[in-house]
């Protein structure tokens, strides 16, 4: 992978790139390091729930190399504390400023996992929702891919949604 943020991190604010661009992050002063094992033997972080903010986020530099032009995939584990009641998306890993987004994995108003990619096509974008209702305490793996003609959204290795490009 282009970047790898196993976020095993134990103490400290930075967090570790492992992939080729070694592009390493900082976590937000309100993140707690090693809270839990959503991957068994790997201490994960807690990230506060709430509205944005810098001290509640992991953040890394964007790259121009990141922004993805023809195809992509991100993978990620998730657990939530609480349903999110929100009303509104939770980006959970995104790719630019708010108002530029070049995709963002979310999790939606509904509590299932979105993918959002405003970017692609002239037809205002591709956004794409699972079906997967996520269930507080449960530990979901999630990839999203876009191979330049459609994208997928996939939990727990299962193909949860999908959607052509516009």
């Amino acid at each position: 992978p282009l970047v790898y943020y196993p976020m095993g991190e134990t103490s400290g604010t930075v967090m570790l790139d492992n992939g080729r661009l070694q592009l390493n992050g900082a976590y937000g002063r309100l993140d707690v390091l090693a809270a839990a094992a959503l991957i068994p033997g790997l201490p994960s972080p807690h990230f506060p729930g709430g509205a944005s903010a810098t001290s509640k986020l992991a953040q890394a530099a964007p790259m121009s190399v990141l922004e993805p032009d023809s195809a992509f995939s991100v993978e990620l584990f998730v657990e939530e504390d609480a349903v999110n009641d929100s009303g509104d998306a939770i980006d959970l890993v995104s790719f630019g400023p708010e108002t530029m987004q070049a995709f963002s994995v979310q999790l939606a108003s509904t509590n299932q996992i979105q993918l959002w990619l405003p970017l692609v096509g002239s037809g205002g974008g591709i956004n794409v929702y699972g079906i997967t209702t996520l269930v507080p305490g449960g530990v979901y793996q999630v990839d999203v891919t876009y191979d330049g003609s459609e994208a997928s959204v996939y939990v727990n290795g299962h193909l949860d949604g999908a959607q052509p490009a516009p």
